[in-house]
């Protein structure tokens, strides 16, 4: 059957009508859409925006941020010390239980071994100091014709505890022995007290004693303290020319 075509204006028009409506409604649908795709956009990323922020607060901050540690009740500021923060190192220890097969080598009778540990710490304790750390630590001009020197706490300390040793073992080299006496064990309970350590020290009763005082001594806790070796790396760095030791 042979094909046709049509031979009027107005059909050929009328399609091409039709086809022109078509693409009017596909325009319009298209115009739509993107006017609704900025809505979804903007939602979308805000949603991002708040899932990543959720993200870093819980588990990106707690990896960055120090611990926060419990305030203590009355916290005063810290007092003025000389020494640099470098030297001033917090650390955890475990104590020797000072009896025969667990002690230090400080222990014992003095000996030529134990003695010269002892030097070693007795050897240091003065530092010069210039006149802007004096006015720091005295709050008050320093005098500009006066040299000044200043004892480290920690090695007064240990310049008492080496006395009562001495009181104990050689009492006839002490001169003035209870004038020294009285003057040390009063500022070793004055820096205990000022220390005023809170880790515990377990004691273990045993039932099977009846005794109030059988019990076992447990001092193998872990001790939270500076670290004293920093201190007296520091100490001897800036030990004074003037007077360096404690007697």
């Amino acid at each position: 059957m042979p094909l046709t075509m049509p031979n009027t204006k107005e059909a050929l028009y009328s399609r091409v009508a039709g086809e022109d409506d078509s693409m009017d409604s596909s325009r319009a649908f298209l115009e739509e859409r993107q006017e609704r795709r900025p809505e979804k956009r903007s939602r979308a990323w805000m949603l991002h925006v708040a899932l990543f922020a959720i993200w870093v607060v819980v588990y990106l901050l707690p990896l960055v941020l120090p611990a926060r540690q419990p305030a203590a009740t009355g916290a005063i500021a810290q007092i003025y010390s000389p020494v640099s923060e470098d030297a001033i190192q917090e650390e955890y220890t475990i104590f020797s239980d000072g009896r025969p097969g667990d002690n230090s080598v400080y222990y014992g009778p003095p000996n030529d071994e134990n003695e010269a540990e002892w030097y070693k710490l007795r050897r240091l304790g003065f530092i010069d100091l210039d006149h802007s750390e004096v006015e720091q630590l005295l709050g008050e001009p320093a005098n500009e014709t006066m040299t000044y020197i200043g004892g480290l706490g920690m090695f007064h300390s240990l310049h008492c505890v080496y006395a009562m040793r001495k009181i104990f073992y050689w009492p006839e080299t002490v001169p003035n022995i209870v004038d020294h006496f009285e003057h040390c064990l009063e500022m070793i309970r004055q820096s205990v007290m000022c220390q005023s350590a809170t880790d515990i020290d377990t004691h273990i009763w045993d039932p099977e004693s009846g005794e109030l005082d059988q019990y076992t001594h447990k001092f193998k806790g872990l001790k939270s303290c500076r670290n004293s070796d920093k201190v007296i790396e520091w100490a001897d760095e800036r030990k004074s020319t003037v007077y360096n030791h404690f007697p």
